[in-house]
């Protein structure tokens, strides 16, 4: 980050005005690191449009706003009748609870006896073939009753769950956007980086896995099966594994991209 700072701040602010239309002054206090006299959404806002223009990293510069940020909301002085009020239970919440807890037991209840009625009928079933067998061979001394096999049934069970899974699998990885986006994306086989700017769409191989982030989250991600829609300002991230996507925080992205953002 120190290094991307550093370029954007040789550009100087008469030139990043210029070009991106931010109001000199913010780009003063961005360059001066003055974060008490931008407002977070404002901020964010013009911290993803420099990245975009300027092909920058400036993840560090916000990390380091929102780290001010969260220690000066902390109030060490707050009265004691607040911090009462605070740790008074939300009546709502703790209903909205217990609701949650009821219908978590119903249906674990639900799926109990619904697995007893089950092997109950297929005992019943198990018997009844045994009867049969008695009643056919009566004059003979020896009977052996043999059990139904269930393994035909175990065995296309296992079919369908695979057959499920692959069809779930994306059949297309494409990126569309309808403003001018920045597109990173890793290939996980040897992490090599590659980064693009799009104004259309980027379609890229779905039987590859990628670690993807991209510069703001006004975007549509085709898989083919479904259409992904997002509207956010900020980055995002995502993980497209064995077909399926994955939005990722940034300390996911980091960890699997061996500690970097990028």
């Amino acid at each position: 980050m120190n290094e991307d700072f550093e370029k954007l701040k040789a550009i100087g602010a008469q030139k990043i005005y210029e070009k991106t239309h931010i109001a000199r002054k913010n780009v003063e206090y961005i360059l001066t690191k003055s974060f008490d006299k931008i407002p977070k959404i404002q901020f964010r806002g013009f911290i993803s449009i420099l990245e975009r223009e300027y092909h920058l990293d400036l993840s560090e510069l916000l990390d380091e706003y929102e780290q001010q940020h969260t220690s000066d909301e902390q109030d060490p002085l707050e009265p004691t009748i607040d911090k009462k009020e605070k740790s008074k239970p939300d009546k709502k919440l703790i209903i909205l609870i217990l609701i949650a807890m009821l219908a978590v037991g119903y249906f674990l209840i639900s799926n109990i006896l619904n697995d007893n009625t089950e092997d109950l009928e297929l005992n019943n079933s198990q018997i009844e073939s045994a009867k049969v067998h008695l009643d056919l061979n009566t004059t003979e001394k020896n009977v052996t009753v043999v059990p139904a096999d269930t393994s035909v049934i175990h065995d296309q069970n296992v079919t369908d769950k695979n057959d499920t899974k692959e069809s779930l699998a994306a059949t297309r990885l494409e990126i569309l956007t309808k403003r001018s986006l920045w597109v990173g994306y890793i290939d996980m086989s040897d992490f090599k980086k590659k980064q693009i700017i799009i104004q259309n769409n980027l379609e890229l191989d779905p039987s590859k896995n990628y670690l993807l982030v991209f510069g703001h989250g006004m975007l549509k991600i085709d898989l083919g099966i479904e259409l992904k829609e997002y509207h956010d300002a900020n980055k995002k991230y995502f993980k497209f594994e064995d077909g399926e996507l994955t939005e990722l925080t940034k300390k996911e992205f980091k960890k699997l991209n061996k500690g970097n953002t990028w």
